[in-house]
């Protein structure tokens, strides 16, 4: 690896879950980065301003040992050696190991060095969570959220952003029943965002949605897809009602039809994620190209 100020990236060493077996359920490496068991390390350079590397935590991590492979690799990104932000989750007898192969690589002290944990989710929304108050709270630059989010594609992670989408719903339906006009129309925009952003055409997981589609649920998969990207409310979908008196009087005349279009939707997410728990599930590619 090559030192050089004036063209690195800050980097970023993200250590997963060490207690967990490779390749196991708990394997965050595997099931939430959505890497192949098999690799001990990745390195994500696609953002312009952070070098991330995700290194394989798990109950036999030699650190030396990778943390020299990894930043010996012809893939090894150019790095401003200043600023190193470190982040683990649950190494413990490994920890200080890991810490000193990161130092003796790079010759200089951490920056930033932080245990991160699922929090009753996925690892990897807990440690976006830290990153996302980290940019307030102690300036942490905004690119490595944005680098962790890109890099992120397991099939938990895919599943958690269904049900980020149930619940918006949910909360769009509550707000409906509410007469709550102004309140509706901002959680629309919202959810609207959230679905391009999981299944629009430019989606980072369009792998998944892929394997979705070629699966034995296929057929019903592309009508809940299809039925999800259309969310047909009234009033040109997203526009905001002109006035309360407007809302009012159209939410009695379309009351019926915008609760089918919740139920429509609701049925959609239960049929992609039922369709995600097939077992044989699996994108052909591990990353999206």
């Amino acid at each position: 690896m090559t030192n050089n100020k004036e063209t690195g990236k800050l980097l970023m060493v993200v250590v997963t879950r060490g207690y967990a077996q490779v390749g196991s359920n708990n394997d965050e490496f595997v099931h939430e980065w959505g890497y192949e068991e098999s690799e001990p390390y990745k390195w994500e350079n696609d953002n312009p301003e952070v070098a991330l590397l995700v290194v394989h935590g798990d109950r036999k991590f030699d650190p030396k040992k990778t943390i020299e492979e990894a930043f010996q690799d012809k893939e090894a990104p150019p790095i401003t050696p200043e600023k190193v932000y470190f982040f683990h989750h649950s190494l413990n007898d490994q920890l200080d190991n890991t810490r000193k192969a990161i130092n003796t690589r790079i010759s200089v002290q951490i920056s930033v060095d932080r245990i991160y944990n699922s929090e009753g989710g996925t690892a990897v929304d807990g440690l976006v969570r830290i990153l996302r108050e980290g940019i307030k709270e102690n300036g942490y630059p905004e690119c490595l959220k944005d680098a962790v989010e890109s890099a992120a594609t397991g099939r938990r992670m895919f599943v958690s952003k269904l049900y980020d989408l149930s619940s918006g719903l949910l909360r769009l339906r509550l707000l409906f029943d509410a007469v709550a006009s102004s309140e509706f129309y901002g959680e629309a925009g919202l959810v609207h965002r959230l679905t391009e952003q999981v299944l629009g055409s430019s989606s980072k997981w369009n792998k998944w949605i892929q394997a979705l589609e070629n699966g034995r649920q296929g057929i019903l998969v592309k009508e809940a897809i299809k039925n999800l990207t259309m969310l047909s409310f009234p009033k040109n979908n997203w526009e905001a009602y002109a006035s309360e008196s407007d809302w009012v009087s159209d939410h009695q005349k379309d009351a019926i039809a915008i609760r089918h279009d919740f139920l429509r939707l609701a049925r959609s997410i239960d049929v992609l994620l039922s369709a995600m728990e097939d077992p044989p599930l699996k994108p052909k590619e591990n990353r999206t190209p």
